[in-house]
């Protein structure tokens, strides 16, 4: 049994990054844990609503744990970098986890790098040597309209299969009403089953999820 740690930058991250993978996780009897570091103040028109539907997507995945951030999305940057790795870090503490999974940091938006910047102080082995493997996921609305230029493209190198997991991670999905939008807009439903469709023809299967693995120890 492994430990699973995914950091979203924002509520819906996790679904759309490695929803399938996380369930697929849950589906081996793995522990799956999140934590959301940011979340929108309480004086917020959508908070209750919101935290609702956090609580819901929670419940689904079936989380061991997770953690509703204490920053406002969008202001990671103005914050103190010791404050930032401090929140991440004492969770990552706790849990312990095997892999690690995190965003990619040069998505468009500025959260994201601030949290994989965060989480690479993680990385070193001779002091975190609890986790074995780190996996960078992509982000739909974000990693598609990033720096998409060599070196800073997002470069799969690992699919996963996630045929049997795709139909719950778009009922999860569904959830954040306050993030979904009809196609065109890249969080759709039709979105998400298209990048999974693309991926999969990458790895000959029907449906998958790509990852940039940056460290795997066997």
């Amino acid at each position: 049994m492994k430990k699973i740690l995914v950091i979203a930058p924002h509520p819906d991250d996790e679904t759309l990054g490695c929803g399938g993978t996380l369930l697929k996780h849950k589906n081996q009897k793995d522990k799956i844990y999140c934590l959301f570091v940011t979340n929108l103040s309480s004086k917020h028109k959508y908070f209750k609503k919101r935290k609702k539907e956090i609580e819901k997507v929670a419940k689904s995945f079936q989380f061991d744990q997770f953690i509703l951030g204490k920053f406002l999305p969008s202001s990671l940057e103005k914050q103190p970098k010791k404050k930032v790795i401090e929140f991440i870090g004492n969770f990552i503490k706790k849990v312990q986890p095997d892999k690690l999974l995190v965003p990619f940091p040069h998505d468009a938006h500025r959260d994201h790098k601030v949290c994989f910047d965060s989480c690479s102080v993680f990385f070193k082995s001779f002091r975190y040597n609890y986790i074995k493997e780190v996996w960078i996921y992509e982000t739909l609305s974000e990693t598609n309209f990033s720096e998409n230029y060599s070196p800073y493209a997002f470069k799969p190198n690992t699919w996963v299969d996630i045929n049997k997991f795709l139909k719950k991670k778009i009922e999860i999905f569904s959830n954040y009403k306050t993030e979904i939008n009809p196609h065109p807009f890249p969080r759709s439903i039709e979105a998400i089953k298209s990048q999974a469709l693309l991926r999969g023809s990458y790895a000959n299967v029907k449906y998958a999820e790509a990852f940039q693995i940056i460290k795997n120890i066997v």
